[in-house]
């Protein structure tokens, strides 16, 4: 069972490394607009800064988007994934997080796919600070969900966490998914779920799906099977969703996993805002 802590950790660890190559690639935005007096000082702020930033910002800023649906949604993935040593990963649209260095780190070998360059380049320059082994686990592509540059049946396990409501185009990135699965391969898939039609929460978020979209936007194009079905409530404690998901300290995320999840099953509205992750499985 992959634990909360575990995820946040290793967010932390991970997260550090990520955001100084963040930091990296902005520093020469940061020196143009220092006043004239500090650019003789700029190596030593800079070193200092930098040291700072990257050992105490991950503390208090959820880092490689991790917020308190992720740590819902990555204990659930790996449940349904049931991965093995053997298996060929695929993970679609991760983008800079810190969930497919965490499975490559645990041994299991991983493609994190993102259209985003500047995400996949931060995580392979972040990569770069770990050992050998996590690095050669962990395959890194630039690419778009709709034509995956892969043979047909070539992964054994496919994840897609929260990435199918920002794709235009979501049912032909999921046929293509299914056509690089394998024969009775698992693919774990999470998006916003509401059973009446929803104004999305996020600019970035282009729908949420019910159980007629499930239906039509998901089963239909892909012929793939539902093995399972979890919906984790988030009506309830909305607001401090999103002041999570934009800073304070990470361990309130925690906090939040062991007590407000509780209260969503209770008193939660799944009619309104809900997560939804399945367990679909490629039958042919």
């Amino acid at each position: 069972m992959l634990k909360s802590m575990e995820i946040i950790l290793w967010n932390v660890k991970y997260g550090r490394s990520t955001l100084k190559v963040y930091l990296q690639k902005k520093r020469h935005l940061i020196k143009k607009h220092l006043p004239t007096f500090l650019i003789h000082l700029y190596p030593i702020l800079n070193r200092i800064s930098t040291s700072c930033v990257s050992y105490i910002l991950p503390f208090i800023v959820p880092t490689n988007n991790l917020c308190f649906e992720r740590l819902i949604e990555y204990p659930k993935v790996w449940e349904y994934l049931a991965l093995n040593k053997k298996d060929l990963i695929l993970d679609i649209g991760s983008g800079a997080s810190c969930f497919p260095s965490l499975l490559s780190r645990k041994g299991f070998r991983i493609v994190t796919l993102d259209s985003d360059p500047d995400r996949i380049i931060i995580q392979k320059r972040a990569l770069d600070e770990f050992s050998g082994e996590i690095r050669h686990n962990l395959q890194l592509i630039v690419a778009d969900a709709i034509f995956l540059p892969f043979k047909k049946a070539t992964f054994d396990k496919i994840m897609l966490i929260s990435v199918i409501e920002h794709i235009p185009k979501d049912k032909v990135a999921l046929k293509e998914t299914r056509r690089v699965l394998k024969e009775n391969g698992i693919c774990a898939l999470t998006f916003p779920y509401s059973v009446t039609p929803q104004i999305p929460e996020s600019e970035f978020d282009l729908r949420s799906y019910s159980e007629k979209d499930i239906v039509n936007r998901i089963l239909k194009p892909t012929r793939l099977w539902i093995i399972k079905r979890y919906l984790f409530r988030k009506q309830f404690l909305r607001a401090i969703y999103r002041v999570i998901s934009t800073g304070w300290f990470i361990i309130l995320d925690f906090l939040l996993g062991i007590f407000a999840h509780n209260l969503e099953n209770l008193f939660g509205d799944e009619t309104k805002s809900s997560i939804c992750i399945l367990k679909l499985m490629n039958t042919n």
